[in-house]
């Protein structure tokens, strides 16, 4: 039987989600990220996604222990 802890679900619904924005050209919003500093000269999506080109992403998953994983996903 499949494994039904909703813990584990998360990896591959973050990697599917960061093949989406590729696919969709859609750069999500930063999580918990409402108001930016005025004074910081970077391109920070706020509030709500914002459509561009996405050559490539990073899917971060940082687990208990020292399980870290990074894949990089990229355009064909």
């Amino acid at each position: 039987m499949p494994d039904q802890d909703p813990s584990t679900w998360q990896p591959p619904a973050q990697c599917y989600r960061t093949v989406l924005a590729i696919q969709q050209s859609t750069v999500p919003p930063t999580a918990n990220l409402q108001d930016p500093a005025p004074g910081i000269d970077l391109n920070l999506v706020a509030k709500t996604a914002s459509r561009q080109p996405v050559r490539a992403a990073l899917s971060n998953s940082f687990g208990f222990g020292g399980h870290n994983v990074v894949l990089a996903f990229c355009a064909a």
